[in-house]
């Protein structure tokens, strides 16, 4: 009886011996890596933002296979500047306590898909050392310091608080451990999903194999709101828009991230604009992210535009064409003649439309002097895309003139006997006159002839016997008898203008022929005069 209670009051002092030791290896880790803050919050709670990792994942591996009779598993993990139990972009350190339990198989070992497995306490591989470690979505470290996750090998194990992977004391469970890491999650966004994990070393072998416990993510049912409000042109230097309330907003252009506001809105400064962007670029990216990580983008391109000529030059010398016309027809006018069109927007010209920074473009053109040159900047746009870049147009002012044409100037009438009577000869051809307005300011005009009468002397000058008849009435040229006239027509002054005269259906120059004549070679002169009229609307 007594024998056994001292056997009971031995094994007593034996487990507590054994706490006290456990304690002190614990309390000694602890001081040689650092003491976690206090404000620290537990980030690994089961949730659709953590989830432990069942199968762990081998990476960077180009052996036969690996095998770890024991791995650590992940205990908890606590880390400062949390919210809502998340890890944030604000997040600076991590508390990360785990311990010698886990397992892959019956065997313990982790199996590959190809070659054998080999445990790190048999064969020629050694252990170097073990590094607890969190990594981006590339398996790029957010460790500042990785010495800080490290656990040296001896003797091809590794002991965790006078514990090792291999089993060892008190029933072959180790010692729950803590490291504590200065981690930069600043740029949370880019780097979820997040990894929680180890990394392996051999010896003689540069590669670290990474085993992951678990895995942060994006809030899956975040709902986004993030669209661009106003058009944006190649000189705008601002984005302006809407996005989920206090988030934040960035984009591929520059390093300048902006707040959201509480309403939703938010105002993106682009740097003097976009012009140079799009010199390399064809896609402007715009992110909105929250302090998780959880985030969305918005891609849009800009317009791009193709034309006939490539320096555009309009000479004006037609006023009328743009005469009271507003800027849109004026710009459509410009875009089809010069053959502007898009090339890389779905539908062609669905939805897009011209425009220009330049205002009351009808009245800037007719102020414009003689040889002046007034530049259109013209744009496109559409929602949903960014607007081109400016092609701009050259309007040059040009004095223009008025002229007269004629396809004969010279009417033979051939030979004919002496009449007995009065009759009219007329000039058998077809013959044209064409009085061409190039102004800028089409003033009317008309077209004036006149077969000067000379002296009494003059027996063989056919003036006396010309006249002119329109086809409705007949006009004797020794007086001035206008011909043709500046008309509108259909609100337009016409900048060129034809007279067709043909002798046989009774019109244009014709000879009054009479007894009076005698048998000689006539010959007479008509001076055609284009006379500017007054400007009706002086």
């Amino acid at each position: 009886m007594w024998g056994s209670e001292v056997m009971d009051c031995l094994k007593k002092m034996t487990k507590t011996l054994m706490s006290l030791v456990v304690l002190f290896s614990v309390m000694a880790s602890g001081v040689m890596v650092g003491l976690a803050a206090t404000n620290e919050q537990n980030v690994i709670k089961p949730s659709k933002y953590f989830c432990r990792k069942k199968n762990l994942i081998l990476s960077n591996t180009n052996d036969a296979g690996i095998a770890l009779v024991n791995y650590p598993s992940l205990v908890s993990m606590t880390a400062d500047n949390v919210v809502n139990g998340r890890l944030t972009k604000n997040t600076k350190h991590v508390t990360v306590t785990f311990g010698n339990d886990g397992r892959i198989d019956s065997a313990g070992n982790i199996q590959e898909d190809v070659g054998r497995p080999f445990k790190l306490s048999e064969g020629s591989h050694k252990l170097e050392y073990l590094r607890m470690d969190i990594t981006d979505s590339r398996g790029k470290s957010l460790v500042l310091n990785p010495s800080e996750g490290l656990f040296k090998a001896v003797n091809n194990q590794i002991t965790l608080s006078n514990q090792d992977f291999l089993g060892g004391l008190f029933g072959g469970r180790i010692s729950d451990s803590k490291k504590n890491l200065n981690v930069d999650l600043s740029g949370i966004q880019e780097s979820l999903p997040i990894d929680i994990g180890f990394r392996i070393k051999l010896v003689g072998n540069p590669t670290e194999y990474g085993y992951t416990l678990g895995t942060f993510k994006t809030d899956p049912d975040m709902k986004y709101n993030l669209s661009i409000d106003k058009q944006v042109g190649t000189t705008s230097q601002h984005i302006f828009g809407t996005a989920s309330p206090n988030g934040t907003v960035s984009s591929n252009v520059n390093d300048v991230t902006k707040d959201v506001d509480q309403s939703g809105k938010y105002d993106l400064a682009v740097g003097n604009g976009l012009q140079d962007f799009f010199k390399t670029h064809d896609t402007v990216v715009l992110t909105e992210s929250n302090i998780f990580g959880d985030h969305t983008t918005l891609k849009q391109q800009q317009i791009k535009l193709t034309k006939s000529d490539p320096k555009p030059e309009f000479y004006l010398d037609d006023l009328d064409s743009v005469h009271e016309k507003n800027d849109a027809d004026i710009i459509d006018m410009l875009c089809k003649k010069f053959k502007i069109a898009t090339t890389n927007v779905p539908g062609g010209a669905d939805g897009v439309t011209y425009h220009s920074d330049v205002t009351d473009i009808a009245n800037k053109i007719e102020a414009l002097k003689d040889n002046d040159t007034l530049t259109l900047n013209l744009h496109a746009s559409k929602a949903g895309w960014f607007d081109s870049a400016p092609i701009n147009i050259k309007i040059i002012s040009q004095p223009g003139v008025l002229g007269l044409s004629m396809n004969q100037t010279e009417l033979d009438f051939g030979k004919f006997p002496v009449p007995l009577v009065r009759q009219s000869i007329w000039y058998p051809k077809t013959w044209e006159l064409t009085v061409t307005d190039n102004r800028r300011k089409r003033y009317g005009w008309r077209l004036v002839a006149q077969a000067k009468v000379p002296g009494p002397n003059s027996r063989n000058d056919l003036n006396r016997f010309l006249s002119y008849s329109d086809g409705n009435f007949a006009y004797d040229l020794s007086d001035q008898t206008p011909v043709l006239e500046d008309k509108e027509e259909d609100g337009v002054r016409p900048a060129m203008k034809t007279l067709t005269l043909n002798g046989q259906a009774g019109e244009g120059i014709f000879i009054n022929a009479g007894p009076d004549m005698r048998a000689e070679t006539y010959t007479g002169k008509i001076t055609w005069t284009l006379e500017i009229t007054p400007n009706p609307a002086a």
